[in-house]
C-alpha cells in the first residue's frame, strides 16, 4: 500500500508502515485532490495536521482517511487538546478516528483513555510529549486493523467541546515559559483545581 500522512511530527508513526511493507509519502501542507491522484496514495493518515480536509479529497479514500487526536473525543476537538483537557478538568485520552468534513468528528475507531500521574513540575509540552507518545503506540498497535479501512467505527457520545488556536490567546499570560510553563504554576494562576485533584 502507499499511504499519505499529512503530519508536521510523522516519525513516531512510521515503523509500523515499514513492519507492513507500505510505502508513504509526507506533506505538511495544504493539499489538493490532485495530490492525491497523483501521488496514487491507497490511505491518508492525518496526525497534528493544521488544515480541515474538504470532500473532494475524503471522498478519494472511503474508509481510509483517519485522523490522531490527542483527546478523549468528543471533548476537546479542534486545536491545543491537552490545554483544554487540563483547563476545562476533562479526563486526558487519545483517539484515532474517520475523517470527515467536520473538526474531529468522525467516527471513532480506537480510544483510550489515558493515565494521569503528573510531577509537581510536569509541563504542557511533557505532558504533550506523554500523549503523543501513547497514541503513537496505539497506530503501531492498531494498524493491521486500520489498513484494511473494514471498520466503520461509532459515533461519538456525550456533548462535545471544540477549540480553535485564536482561542488560546486569552491564556498567553498565564504561560509565561509557553508550553514549558508548568502544569501546576498554570492551574494555580488560573485559579483551578490542580488536575490530579480534580479527578482521580
Amino acid at each position: 500500500m502507499k499511504i499519505l500522512i499529512l503530519s508536521p511530527y510523522p516519525g513516531g508513526l512510521l515503523s509500523a508502515l515499514s513492519d507492513f511493507g507500505d510505502e508513504y509519502a509526507v506533506l505538511s501542507g495544504p493539499i489538493t485532490p490532485q495530490d492525491c491522484t497523483d501521488g496514487d496514495f491507497d490511505f491518508l493518515v492525518s496526525y497534528g495536521y493544521r488544515f480541515i480536509l474538504k470532500n473532494d479529497v475524503l471522498r478519494l479514500f472511503p474508509r481510509k482517511a483517519i485522523n490522531l487526536h490527542i483527546s478523549l473525543l468528543p471533548c476537546c476537538r479542534g486545536a491545543h487538546p491537552v490545554f483544554w483537557s487540563i483547563l476545562e478538568r476533562k479526563p486526558l485520552g487519545i483517539t484515532i478516528h474517520l475523517l470527515d468534513e467536520g473538526l474531529d468528528t468522525g467516527n471513532i475507531l480506537f480510544q483510550r483513555v489515558t493515565p494521569l500521574s503528573l510531577s509537581q513540575d510536569e509541563s504542557f509540552a511533557s505532558l504533550y510529549r506523554k500523549q503523543r507518545d501513547a497514541i503513537e503506540l496505539l497506530f503501531e498497535h492498531s494498524w493491521k486493523y486500520l489498513r484494511t479501512g473494514e471498520c466503520s467505527g461509532w459515533k461519538q457520545q456525550g456533548a462535545p467541546t471544540e477549540h480553535r488556536s485564536r482561542q488560546l490567546n486569552d491564556w498567553l499570560d498565564l504561560l509565561p515559559q509557553q508550553w514549558d510553563t508548568p502544569i501546576a504554576n498554570f492551574c494555580e494562576k488560573a485559579g483551578i483545581s490542580h488536575p490530579l485533584l480534580a479527578y482521580p
